[in-house]
This record gives structure tokens, C-alpha cells and sequence, in this order.
């Protein structure tokens, strides 16, 4: 589990690169533009509005500082956020599990155990909390 949360917090590290990476974004954005042209559509930036309400008005020059800024940013914003929210809760999980151990044991207190008996409840009985709380 614990190889799960480094391979997140890999992912996480490389999206934050991405997002603030015009190079990686410019990459992106050329081989979209190749498609782009295979089939006869011409990549444009959408139209600006003066006093714009439910969504972003973006003003840029180029299509790609308009696509990057508009959807490539936010996109990776929300996937990081995702992950971020996603794991969390498993991330206390594992943490408090490591207060199980007797290496660990006397650094913390009953409570510190709480997330991880809180996950694996169903598979105890009411003895064995009511023992390791004793111990």
C-alpha cells in the first residue's frame, strides 16, 4: 500500500511539472494540430466576449496560449485534485497502521490507531478493540 502512495505522489509531482510546463503543453498541442489538419478543421481560438459570465473569457493572441490556459491548466488542476482527494483517506489509513507496530507503538497514543480500526471494523470483533486499547 505504501508503494501505492509513492507511485501517487510520483504521478502527482509529474502533473505538477506538466501544468507548469509550456514546453510538455507545446508538444501536446502539435500533435493535436497534426490531427487537426488531417481533418481540413482549422484551429482557432473561440470568441472573446467583452463582459463574459458562466464560464472563463480568455484573451490571447495565439490558439495555444488560449487552449493551454483554458483547458490544459484546469484539466490537470482537477486530476491533481482528484488524486489528492482520493487517496487521503487511505493516506491516514496507513499512517496509523504503522502505530500497530511495536517499534512505533510507544510514539503514539490509542487514538493515533483510531483511522486504521476505523477501516478494518468489520473485520474485528468487539474483543479485539476492546484488547488492543487495553494494550
Amino acid at each position: 500500500m505504501s508503494v501505492a502512495f509513492e507511485q501517487v505522489d510520483q504521478v502527482l509531482t509529474k502533473l505538477e511539472e506538466m501544468g507548469n510546463s509550456e514546453e510538455e503543453f507545446h508538444k501536446i498541442f502539435s500533435l493535436c494540430q497534426d490531427r487537426v489538419v488531417q481533418f481540413g478543421v482549422k484551429c482557432e481560438i473561440s470568441r472573446v466576449v467583452g463582459t463574459q459570465r458562466y464560464r472563463a473569457n480568455y484573451t490571447y493572441n495565439f490558439a495555444e496560449d488560449y487552449y493551454r490556459r483554458a483547458t490544459f491548466i484546469p484539466y490537470i488542476d482537477d486530476l491533481k485534485a482528484s488524486l489528492k482527494r482520493r487517496f487521503a483517506n487511505h493516506r491516514k489509513t496507513l499512517q496509523s497502521l504503522q502505530f500497530v507496530l511495536p517499534k512505533h507503538a510507544s510514539k503514539g497514543k490509542f487514538e493515533s490507531v483510531q483511522p486504521a480500526f476505523d477501516c478494518y471494523l468489520r473485520d474485528m470483533t468487539t474483543t479485539h478493540i476492546l484488547t488492543l486499547s487495553g494494550e
